[in-house]
């Protein structure tokens, strides 16, 4: 568990005491000896029991479990970093009490490393909800306010009120409790689904429409709290089985993404980008409302009362942070001088239509590209499919390096979408180009290394996940560009 932050912290395998004591990440043996002797020094499988079975957790071991597992997600974390990138994570990243920076802390060490930390991640996100619903109802709570663990700083406050508040329920009474069911019908199914999907357009409505932001709470903290309430109210009082949580959980997530596609909030390419992340946090949210449903803990009110706000909670606004600037370059051989290829980075007339099947799905694609002036202080025009970016010149020097700032940019791309026009505040601004450069570099032969990079930064978390995909289609229209040039430039040296 993590108790700040966001982020669930469990066991993925046991480590030897020379592989745990790392540099900066201190405290990983210790939190592992005190969630033993919490639990009267048991065996293995009795920590394993605790952290994925259905017990009650009691303040002890919930208190000490959190430390080693928030000791081990950082071992975790920081071992896949330095394998990557050789670089270490600094322990203080799991302290602040804001998400993103461990997001941007673990991504500083490469996608892959991001991949890799995010697939490891899932068991955590499990465990730390798992035993905070646990905790919760063992403290006389609805365990359903164990899932408010999964919010910033209000699960810090939840994790301390957890430690110290007594047992309150009785392990036979949970065992009463347990094999009392309630009628099984086709209606809860479908109830369940409409419930999860209601509460995804909520939370879509409450974060973009009512605060002006797409947050983490709005794809991380919603679909899992989706993948919950679906899981649960579809499988209560009858004998739940987690793969019908699952299927409840992601029917959820294509209801919700159908919704928000025919009220003409969302298009079809930002749904199917997010659906990965949504589909598979509501899966880990299914497991926790399978869970609940077989041991029919919590209920009446104060459930129904958690499921309404939770997902008005993950639209909060957090305090705004300054965005990472991401870079992406890329580069092309040209069989021509650079004198030849300056003329043509420079300007360039139309180019043809796009062949790439990523740049046909609505995304914005460069066109042409003009000036007007030279030297520093002229501005040029790249003229894209969806307007045009203007970029005055920063940096002059041919035939070698050309520079540039963007002050004005066209939407991202144009959605797919039954309606000829939609309201999707992420299209204009939220993903903002600062400023392009050309390098040409000349090479023996009177060939010329021409590389282009764009700056650039997100306003959409997690800006990890994002960010994947962003730099996957930049790529794709430097490309474009870089070879449009290239062949101007080889033709004229032909000709």
């Amino acid at each position: 568990m993590h108790p700040v932050g966001g982020e669930s912290q469990p066991m993925c395998r046991t480590r030897k005491h020379d592989e745990i004591d790392r540099p900066g990440q201190g405290g990983l043996s210790l939190g592992l000896v005190c969630a033993c002797v919490a639990m009267d020094r048991p065996k293995g499988g009795h920590v394993i029991k605790l952290w994925f079975g259905m017990s009650q957790v009691r303040r002890k071991a919930y208190l000490l479990s959190g430390v080693a597992l928030l000791s081990l997600k950082a071992f975790v974390d920081a071992i896949t970093v330095y394998t990557v990138a050789g670089e270490w994570l600094h322990p203080l990243h799991y302290l602040h009490p804001a998400f993103s920076w461990r997001v941007d802390a673990v991504q500083s060490g490469g996608d892959t490393a991001f991949l890799i930390a995010g697939f490891l991640t899932l068991p955590f996100i499990w465990v730390g909800v798992s035993m905070s619903m646990r905790r919760a109802r063992d403290a006389g709570w609805s365990p359903w306010f164990g899932l408010l663990f999964f919010l910033p700083l209000i699960n810090g406050l939840m994790f301390l009120l957890l430690c110290f508040m007594p047992t309150r329920i009785s392990r036979a009474a949970e065992d009463s409790t347990a094999n009392s069911r309630l009628p099984a019908t086709l209606g809860m199914a479908l109830q369940g689904i409409g419930a999860g999907a209601t509460l995804g357009v909520l939370a879509m409505v409450v974060s973009v429409f009512g605060f002006g932001q797409y947050g983490s709470g709005l794809f991380v903290g919603a679909p899992f709290v989706m993948g919950v309430t679906a899981s649960y109210l579809a499988q209560r009082g009858r004998d739940p089985n987690r793969f019908r949580g699952i299927g409840a959980a992601l029917l959820a997530v294509i209801l919700c993404e159908g919704t928000l596609l025919l009220l003409a909030l969302e298009g079809a390419v930002c749904l199917l980008t997010a659906a990965p992340l949504a589909m598979g946090l509501a899966t880990v949210g299914a497991l926790v409302g399978s869970h609940w449903a077989m041991r029919q803990g919590g209920g009446g009110r104060a459930t129904a009362a958690l499921i309404v706000v939770l997902p008005l909670t993950t639209a909060i606004p957090t305090a705004p942070a300054e965005h990472a600037v991401h870079q992406v370059t890329t580069e092309v051989l040209v069989d021509a001088p650079a004198e030849q290829v300056w003329r043509h980075v420079v300007r360039f007339p139309d180019l043809p239509p796009p062949s790439d099947w990523v740049l046909k799905t609505g995304i914005a694609v460069p066109l042409r590209a003009r000036i007007e002036g030279q030297g520093v202080g002229a501005v040029r025009y790249c003229e894209f499919s969806t307007g045009d970016f203007v970029e005055p010149i920063t940096v002059w020097d041919p035939p070698h390096r050309l520079g540039f700032n963007v002050v004005e940019q066209p939407p991202s791309l144009s959605e797919w979408s039954p309606y000829s026009s939609i309201y999707a505040p992420h299209l204009d601004g939220f993903m903002e180009s600062h400023r392009g450069e050309f390098l040409l570099q000349q090479l023996p032969g009177g060939q010329t290394r021409l590389v282009g990079t764009t700056w650039y930064s997100f306003d959409i978390a997690p800006a990890a996940y994002w960010t994947l995909f962003s730099d996957f289609i930049l790529h794709r229209i430097h490309r474009r560009v870089l070879r449009h040039i290239k062949s101007l430039s080889e033709k004229k040296v032909t000709g």
